[in-house]
């Protein structure tokens, strides 16, 4: 099971990449608020499978795309070394009505259980 499972409103994530995400993935940003809501951007590096003409061309107007996306019911976190985070792979469990993501790297990990997940937008820029 990839992210774009995962999210709720995933048609343009559908779009531009049909077969999954399955290139490594950086968590750009993770916020949390007191209403049991958070935030998350992932980047990654993988082409889309179309041309988004407002973005121009891939590998010369952008080359990673940030997908913005919202969450809420948060029930378990834990990072550790966030100052090291990088592109890593990401894996993705469902158990009940608990979404986890988790993601790892050298001496840095990643871990959330939540109940949401919003597909919001996405940005772009270069690498």
């Amino acid at each position: 099971m990839g992210m774009i499972d995962i999210v709720s409103r995933n048609y343009f994530l559908k779009y531009l990449y049909p077969n999954g995400l399955i290139d490594d993935l950086l968590i750009g940003r993770l916020g949390f608020d007191c209403e049991n809501k958070f935030c998350v951007n992932f980047h990654t590096k993988q082409q889309p499978a179309i041309e988004v003409k407002k973005w121009g061309i891939w590998g010369k107007n952008y080359d990673v795309i940030v997908i913005c996306l919202q969450g809420q019911w948060v029930k378990d976190v834990a990072i550790s070394n966030w100052e090291h985070i990088d592109f890593a792979p990401v894996t993705w469990s469902i158990d009940g009505d608990n979404k986890t993501f988790r993601s790892r790297g050298d001496g840095w990990e990643v871990s959330l259980t939540f109940g949401d997940l919003i597909f919001q937008g996405c940005r772009t820029y270069i690498w």
